[in-house]
């Protein structure tokens, strides 16, 4: 089982680094041919970006915006960590809880034996 885990965890580790070369290579590849427009023609452009970016809901602009799409990836890994980390805390807490009843009773047949 552990094993499984540890494959599974390498993984999502490769998946994970060969997306992020996918992004990197998708958005910073520059666009051939392209002309640069005039300062006014410039302008407008801009004024229409910032218009149509406005109009973007949250999860349009995770998607198209690679540093919103990397934080929130970042936030749900973050989630799932500390998800794990509950989860482990309780057993923990269990585990301690069984060792201390079993050491009671190691203590108690040891008294018992005398």
């Amino acid at each position: 089982m552990a094993k499984y885990i540890e494959y599974l965890t390498m993984a999502a580790i490769v998946i994970v680094v060969a997306c992020l070369f996918v992004l990197i290579f998708l958005y910073g590849s520059a666009e051939s041919g392209s002309q640069l427009p005039r300062r006014q023609e410039n302008e407008q452009i801009q004024h229409e970006k910032s218009i149509n970016e406005s109009r973007k809901t949250l999860w349009q602009k995770a998607r198209t915006d690679p540093i919103a799409m990397f934080t929130f990836w970042l936030m749900l890994f973050t989630a799932v960590l500390s998800i794990v980390g509950v989860i482990q805390l309780k057993l923990l807490s269990r585990a301690e809880a069984i060792a201390r009843y079993t050491a009671q009773a190691a203590s108690e047949s040891a008294n018992a034996a005398k």
